[in-house]
């Protein structure tokens, strides 16, 4: 908005408070009057004093939602759409670690070699992989490794 328009909401806002106040104190008898003395409009003060707030301090009836507020939206209109219920809805996470016996790292570079040297992991680790999860209303499923297999099955 820009400022001489900010100026004159602030101004007439002013006026109306000072001519609700003039009412209030019985300086001034009938609305009509008052509001013809301070300039501000009739049924806009006839509103305010019987409790409606002033229009720059009530929540718009559309107003552009965030990104976040978007995607939560549509979440769930596809929850309510295809009857989802929160424990139907389920949150995985993967990690991956290196199991083993640890030693001391060999590390290999040259002379002439500027920044971080490479180091080499020694070969008896394993990589284990762990599965977790838990749904919407708090519930959690137990904790799933999965190891090397030593064999290979073919579907």
């Amino acid at each position: 908005m820009p400022q001489r328009q900010q100026a004159l909401l602030r101004s007439s806002e002013a006026d109306m408070q000072l001519t609700i106040l003039s009412l209030n104190s019985h300086q001034i008898k009938t609305e009509r009057a008052a509001a013809r003395a301070f300039n501000v409009p009739r049924m806009t003060l006839r509103d305010r004093r019987a409790g409606r707030p002033a229009r720059h301090e009530c929540q718009p009836n559309s107003k552009k939602l965030t990104q976040l507020e978007e995607e939560f939206k549509l979440v769930e209109e596809t929850k309510a759409k295809y009857g989802i219920c929160d424990e139907d809805v389920y949150n995985f996470d993967e990690a991956g670690f290196m199991m083993g016996k640890i030693q001391t790292q060999l590390v290999i570079t040259g002379l002439e070699r500027r920044g971080r040297p490479k180091t080499i992991q020694p070969s008896n680790r394993e990589w284990v992989t762990v599965i977790a999860a838990i749904n919407a209303a708090g519930w959690t499923i137990p904790p799933f490794l999965i190891f090397a297999g030593k064999y290979h099955l073919s579907a």
